[in-house]
């Protein structure tokens, strides 16, 4: 089995005065399967962690303003569709409630939603995981 490059796997959130916390959730196109998920890339050759989070966000949403980032110790393991073995990094980012997003052609969708609804839109346990450990970040660090 090859292991293939690491990547990030990056769940977006804003604080909407109205709705509460809300998570962007991300619609893959129809050349990618057509599945909602949350914001993840490959790590480039000589990348960063940091760069690859900047390129990532620039990339599939845009000039999208970022107001803080949480790094977590969470390292998913798993087998892509092709038998490879994968690593995914996990990184809560705060975007600002008044970010305008400008999709890339990878992306055909995006939602905003609340914790539960997110859980039960998204396709991959680990992206359902992931989103349980950011929610769980965020209620720890507003109290």
């Amino acid at each position: 089995m090859e292991t293939k490059p690491t990547n990030i796997l990056a769940i977006l959130y804003r604080q909407n005065p109205d709705k509460g916390i809300e998570f962007l959730c991300l619609k893959e196109s129809e050349y990618m399967n057509s599945f909602w998920q949350l914001l993840s890339g490959t790590i480039n050759h000589f990348e960063t962690l940091s760069d690859a989070l900047s390129r990532e966000v620039l990339e599939k949403l845009g000039n999208i303003e970022i107001i803080q980032v949480i790094s977590t110790e969470k390292i998913f393991q798993f087998i892509d569709k092709k038998g490879n073995s994968c690593r995914e990094i996990l990184f809560i980012l705060e975007s600002n409630n008044q970010s305008e997003i400008t999709l890339s052609p990878q992306i055909t969708d995006f939602k905003w939603l609340n914790y539960s609804s997110a859980l039960s839109l998204l396709k991959f346990d680990r992206h359902k995981e992931a989103l349980a450990i950011a929610f769980t970040k965020i209620l720890e660090k507003s109290n």
